[in-house]
């Protein structure tokens, strides 16, 4: 390699402070300012030198620079400085060092001294402000504090893909303490970013601490010949595609091999009307490519896009169509059709996309009308089906389905439809027949207290009762339960008789009586405690019972005393008893409270919810609110209530436990509130200081 020297800056002297981006001695530039100053001179009293200090910075190689001007760039660089050594001091050169950005492209070789009290080489490659380590080394032979040494780094280009880095310290006497070579094939020094660039050469000094009477003292800079170029002609990219009257698209001009010197393109559309972001692109010395943003006019055209260079090159060309501006597609149209706790939506391409490609159909589902979730349950890459599982049987789901282009979507209007079991062969009693008596105050249906396709309830100790005249022969009847996966659990007693079933799917009624009248006494004892309130996953759902033809549905009648409501926390729901945190009913004293009452001729709603209290959120995950919810108290005092945030005057969410008069009601009639209220609340209440 043939070496030009550009510059020979040597420290005589102290330096006025200049200001940032002010030029110093010898064409040096500070990006920063208050690096290179007269603050920052050193002297060595016993031999007269002076010296640049180092600064004490966290970032040096992107604050504090001293760059040699753009002039001077180039591929093939070398710098040698002579300086005085410390502790706790690291000296930073930069090859080819890019300043479009703070944090460029560059190569970063240091000589530091390091932890171990030994200095070293190391070398960095920096692509996008990201530091990759080249090399890291121990002088060979370690000088002293305060010995004045000279470091040589070369960088060359092989080709216009390879380089090399060579790095040597001598001591004041020529010898050598240390030395690196990457050689052409080490791949970090290689890194594409790094190659084919012309940039500065900086310096920048570093230190631990301050008051080091130690720094830089020369620096000479030279430059290379340049890299060999063989480009002959320049591509236009894309080649083909299409673009919108007054939007704008990206276009890269790039040449066949890096160019031995600036290229200079100037675009053209053949007078299409549109517009460049700049009137000329530059591609360096060494660069192969460059982008320029290209505008297009208001007419609906085919344009081809070219430029002419100044660099005796063969000009290359691409095609750009321009279609009036699209708009957002058109409306999807889609079906539903219901299964066993799952929905089945088939979606169908609109007739028009809107002038743009359709990128995806998004589903949006919800549990009321107007109440699907802003964000779809899944989008689907091109029309078609798409089945939504999971689902609460008799639980009406609603749906939006919408489609999407680069413009916008379109959402198609609101469907809704109910998931339901497959029914055995027979008559469906519905859960509406006064077949059916559900315990007062615990349950609400698909619209509100009574609806028809399903009663839902959350509260262990809520029952229902089930009447029908079984067939002589063959009788049969199936309970349906859900939903799927829940962790409730039942007693069936059924002419008197117990079992325990889980809920979740079709519960076969055991121990009928043929020919006769059976009475079912279904009572929920076990769920987990979490996950209950808003038809939560571990609710119970009742959707009916299929009977056999031969069988026909009768009444249920309530008891003629009224009802009594029994609320409190875990004692009363007997938390624990069921273990792994599940509440078994059965366990608790409130089972045989409610068998008693219900004996006298009362019937009775539970209410209860474990680890909850008068004012204090219930359930694990805190989805049960407190009873009576007060904020603000002290010490029992004062504060304010929160009707919308209590559970006493709600069954679930959304749904009121009063009639309209405001009072508490059996089943919303008005005139039924209970007779009696039972309270358990005062034991933990007391314990707790809670409330």
């Amino acid at each position: 390699m043939s070496w030009t020297q550009t510059s020979d800056t040597k420290v005589t002297a102290a330096i006025a402070a200049v200001g940032a981006g002010a030029t110093l001695t010898d064409g040096w530039i500070d990006l920063t300012g208050g690096v290179w100053s007269g603050t920052n001179i050193a002297s060595d009293t016993n031999t007269g030198d002076y010296y640049l200090a180092s600064t004490k910075q966290g970032s040096p190689w992107s604050t504090g620079q001293l760059l040699r001007p753009a002039s001077e760039d180039a591929i093939n660089q070398r710098i040698t400085f002579q300086v005085c050594l410390n502790t706790a001091q690291t000296y930073y050169a930069m090859l080819r060092a890019n300043r479009a950005t703070a944090s460029g492209n560059a190569f970063l070789v240091s000589i530091d001294y390091m932890s171990d009290k030994k200095f070293a080489i190391h070398g960095f490659a920096l692509v996008a402000g990201k530091l990759t380590q080249i090399v890291g080394q121990d002088l060979a032979t370690q000088p002293a504090a305060g010995d004045v040494v000279t470091v040589d780094i070369q960088l060359t280009q092989a080709t216009t893909t390879t380089s090399e880095l060579v790095v040597s310290v001598t001591n004041a006497a020529g010898a050598v303490l240390g030395s690196y070579d990457s050689g052409p094939a080490n791949a970090r020094v290689n890194s594409s970013a790094l190659q084919n660039v012309a940039g500065s050469i900086g310096m920048c000094a570093y230190s631990g601490s301050v008051g080091n009477a130690a720094g830089l003292k020369e620096v000479t800079v030279y430059s290379g010949d340049a890299a060999p170029s063989t480009a002959t002609k320049y591509t236009v990219a894309p080649a083909s595609a299409t673009v919108q009257t007054g939007a704008s698209t990206e276009v890269t001009f790039t040449l066949d091999a890096a160019a031995a010197k600036d290229i200079t393109i100037t675009p053209g559309d053949g007078g299409a009307g549109g517009s460049w972001s700049a009137a000329t692109l530059k591609i360096a010395a060494g660069d192969l490519s460059g982008t320029l943003k290209y505008t297009a006019g208001s007419t609906a055209e085919s344009v081809t896009l070219t430029g002419t260079n100044d660099g005796s090159l063969t000009d290359g060309s691409a095609k750009l169509t321009v279609q009036t501006a699209a708009t957002a597609p058109g409306a999807p149209s889609f079906t539903l059709t219901v299964g066993n706790g799952q929905i089945v939506v088939k979606v169908t391409a609109p007739s028009s996309n809107g002038g743009s490609a359709i990128t995806g159909y998004p589903l949006y589902v919800g549990t009321s009308a107007g109440g699907e979730a802003a964000t779809p349950v899944t989008t689907l890459t091109a029309a078609g089906s798409y089945t939504l599982t999971g689902l609460n049987n008799g639980t009406p789901v609603y749906v939006k389905v919408g489609a999407t282009n680069a413009i916008g979507t379109t959402v198609a209007a609101e469907q809704t439809a109910t998931p339901v079991a497959p029914s055995p062969t027979g008559t469906l009693v519905t859960v509406d027949s006064p077949a059916f008596l559900f315990s007062p105050g615990n349950w609400y249906g698909d619209t509100g207290r009574g609806g028809s396709a399903a009663r839902y309830t959350w509260n262990v100790g809520a029952y229902f009762v089930f009447t029908f005249t079984a067939a002589a022969t063959g009788a049969s009847a199936v309970l349906h339960t859900g939903p799927a996966g829940t962790g409730a659990y039942l007693y069936l007693a059924v002419n008197g008789i117990f079992s325990s079933v889980q809920a979740g799917g079709d519960i076969t009624i055991p121990n009928i009586v043929a020919g006769a009248t059976n009475t079912v006494f279904a009572i929920m004892y076990l769920t987990p405690q979490s996950a209950r309130w808003a038809k939560g996953a571990n609710s119970l759902a009742i959707t009916g019972v299929t009977l056999d033809a031969g069988s026909s549905a009768g009444v249920s009648v309530a008891g003629t005393k009224g009802w009594v409501k029994i609320i409190g926390d875990s004692i009363t729901e007997g938390i624990n008893t069921g273990g792994s945190n599940k509440p078994d009913f059965s366990g608790a004293y409130t089972y045989s409270v409610l068998q008693a009452l219900r004996a006298k001729g009362y019937e009775v709603c539970v209410s209860v919810c474990g680890y909850s209290g008068y004012l204090d959120t219930g359930d694990s995950t805190a989805d049960v609110p407190p009873y009576y919810y007060v904020s603000g108290s002290s010490n029992g005092s004062g504060g304010t209530y929160d009707d919308t945030k209590s559970r006493w005057n709600k069954i679930d969410a959304g749904v009121s436990a009063l009639d309209s008069a405001g009072q508490l009601s059996a089943y919303g009639d008005v005139g039924t509130p209970p007779v009696a209220t039972l309270v358990n609340y005062l034991t933990n209440e007391a314990l707790g200081k809670l409330s």
